[in-house]
C-alpha cells in the first residue's frame, strides 16, 4: 500500500521540490524565483484592475438584472475598442525587453516616447469611432432598456480611453526594463480611486445626483486619469536627455511587432462581442450569469496571466541577449507555476461555488446558471494556464504573427460556430456556449506547446537588435 501511494504521489512531489528549489535559487535569471518576483507586481496590478470590474459588478447588480446585463454588454464593446491599441502598445514592451537584453538602454528609452506618440494618435481615432458607435446596441437583440443603459455606461467609460492608453504605453516601457512595481502602483492607484468614486456617482451623495450605470462608467474614467497622471510624473526623471521627437523607424519596429498583437486582440475581443451577443439572444439571465462568472474566474486568470507576462519579459531579454536555452527554460518554469496556481483555483471553484456567487447577490435563476458555469470553468483551468503562458512567451520572442493567426482562427472558426450551435441550435444556453469556450482553450494550449517545442519562435530578435544567433539544440547558446 505504501509503495502504491508513494508511486502515485512521486510525480507531484518532484514538481513541488523543483519549484521550492527554484524559489531558493537567487542566481537563476529565469528560475521560479525570478518569475515570482516579476509576476507578483503584475498580479497585484491585475488584481486591482479585476477589483474594479468586480466592484462595478457588485454595485450595478444591486440596481437590477437589466443594469447588470447592460454593463456586461457595454464593457465588452469598450474592450473591443481598446483591444487593438493595447495590443499595439504591447509591442513597446517586446522591443524594450529585447533592447535591454542586448544592452542598448538608450534605444529602450527612445521606444518609450514612441509609445506615447502612438497612444496619443490612437486615442483620437478610438474616441472618434466611439462617437459613431452609439447606434450599435440594437444588433444584440436586447431590450430597449438594456440598450439605453449600455450606451449610457459606454459613452462615459470611453472618456478614460486616452488616459488608459497612455498608462499602457508607459507601463510597457517600465515592464520591458524589468520594473513591474511602478506600473503596479499606478494601476492600484487608478482602481483605488475608482472604488472610492464608484458608489458616490452610482448612488449619489450630497450635491452629486445618482447617475446609476453611467456613474460606474465615469468613475472608471476618473480612475484611469488619476493613475495616468501619477505615472507621467513618475517617469519624467527617468527619460531626461532622451529625444521626445517622433521617430518613424522606431514607430515601424513597434508596429511590426505590436500590430499582430493588436489585430489578434481586436479580432478575439470581436469574437467575444459575438459570444456575448449569442448569450444576449438566449436571454438576460444567461448574459448576467456569464458576466458574474467571468468576474469570479478572473481571480484565477490573473496569476496565470501575470506569470505569462513575466515569462514574456524574460523570454524577450533572453532572446535579445542571444540565449535561446534560457528563453525555453523561462516559459517552461512559468507554465509549471501557472498550472499549480490555476489548479488550486479550480479546486476552490469546485468546493465553494455558493460562497463565490452569493457575493453578487444574483437572482435565483442567475445563481443556478452561474453555478453550472463555474463547474465548466473548473474543467479548463489547467489548459488555460498553459495557453496563457505559451501565448505570452511567443509574443515576448516576437513570434506575434503566428500567435495572431492561431488565436484568431481558433476564436472565429471554433468558439463562435460551436458556441452558436451549442447555445441556440441545441438549446443549451450559456452552458453550451462555455463548452465551446473550453474547446477553444484546449486547442490554444496544445498548439502553443507544439510551437514552443520547435525552433522558429527563437529566431525573431533580428527584427529589433540586428543581432542573430544560431539555435543549437545541445546547448542553445550562441
Amino acid at each position: 500500500m505504501f509503495g502504491f501511494v508513494w508511486n502515485t504521489a512521486k510525480p507531484s512531489l518532484s514538481v513541488l521540490w523543483g519549484i521550492m528549489s527554484g524559489l531558493m535559487n537567487k542566481k537563476d535569471p529565469v528560475g521560479f524565483r525570478s518569475l515570482v518576483a516579476l509576476s507578483f507586481p503584475i498580479a497585484i496590478s491585475l488584481l486591482s484592475y479585476t477589483a474594479m470590474g468586480i466592484v462595478d459588478t457588485i454595485f450595478v447588480s444591486d440596481l437590477g438584472t437589466s443594469e447588470l446585463a447592460a454593463v456586461g454588454l457595454a464593457v465588452t464593446i469598450v474592450f473591443f475598442l481598446h483591444a487593438f491599441t493595447n495590443g499595439l502598445l504591447n509591442g513597446v514592451r517586446v522591443a524594450v525587453s529585447q533592447k535591454i537584453g542586448f544592452g542598448d538602454e538608450q534605444s529602450a528609452k527612445e521606444f518609450a516616447f514612441q509609445g506615447i506618440w502612438l497612444a496619443g494618435f490612437f486615442s483620437s481615432v478610438v474616441l472618434l469611432i466611439a462617437y459613431y458607435m452609439q447606434s450599435i446596441w440594437p444588433i444584440f437583440g436586447t431590450s430597449v432598456r438594456v440598450q439605453s443603459l449600455a450606451n449610457e455606461y459606454f459613452m462615459l467609460r470611453m472618456l478614460g480611453a486616452p488616459f488608459a492608453f497612455l498608462m499602457m504605453s508607459i507601463s510597457s516601457w517600465y515592464q520591458g526594463c524589468g520594473d513591474m512595481k511602478t506600473p503596479m502602483i499606478a494601476t492600484v492607484l487608478a482602481n483605488g480611486i475608482n472604488i472610492i468614486v464608484d458608489p458616490i456617482l452610482i448612488y449619489g451623495m450630497w450635491v452629486i445626483p445618482p447617475m446609476g450605470v453611467g456613474g460606474a462608467g465615469l468613475a472608471s474614467a476618473i480612475g484611469f486619469a488619476s493613475g495616468c497622471g501619477w505615472l507621467v510624473l513618475k517617469c519624467r526623471g527617468s527619460l531626461v536627455g532622451v529625444s521626445a521627437a517622433l521617430q518613424f523607424p522606431l514607430w515601424m519596429k513597434i508596429w511590426f511587432v505590436g500590430s499582430p498583437i493588436g489585430l489578434r486582440n481586436l479580432l478575439e475581443v470581436g469574437s467575444y462581442v459575438l459570444f456575448a451577443g449569442i448569450l444576449a439572444r438566449v436571454g438576460e439571465v444567461h448574459l448576467a450569469a456569464h458576466v458574474i462568472v467571468i468576474r469570479i474566474i478572473s481571480l484565477s486568470f490573473l496569476p496565470g496571466y501575470a506569470l505569462g507576462e513575466a515569462a514574456s519579459v524574460l523570454v524577450g531579454q533572453s532572446i535579445g541577449a542571444g540565449r535561446p536555452a534560457q528563453a525555453r527554460k523561462a516559459w517552461k518554469n512559468a507554465a509549471t507555476l501557472g498550472v499549480c496556481v490555476m489548479a488550486f483555483f479550480g479546486l476552490v471553484f469546485l468546493l465553494f461555488p455558493h460562497l463565490l456567487l452569493n457575493i453578487f447577490q444574483p437572482e435565483a435563476q442567475v445563481f443556478d446558471l452561474g453555478r453550472k458555469l463555474l463547474l465548466v470553468a473548473v474543467g479548463f483551468q489547467i489548459f488555460d494556464a498553459v495557453a496563457m503562458v505559451a501565448i505570452c512567451s511567443l509574443n515576448g520572442a516576437g513570434d506575434t504573427k503566428f500567435v495572431m493567426l492561431v488565436c484568431v482562427a481558433v476564436s472565429w472558426l471554433v468558439k463562435i460556430p460551436l458556441g452558436y450551435v451549442f447555445a441556440i441550435v441545441f438549446s443549451m444556453g450559456a452552458v453550451g456556449a462555455w463548452y465551446a469556450l473550453t474547446i477553444e482553450i484546449i486547442l490554444l494550449a496544445c498548439i502553443g506547446v507544439w510551437r514552443l517545442r520547435g525552433q522558429r519562435w527563437l529566431e525573431h530578435d533580428v527584427l529589433l537588435t540586428e543581432k542573430s544567433f544560431a539555435v543549437v539544440e545541445s546547448g542553445g547558446e550562441k
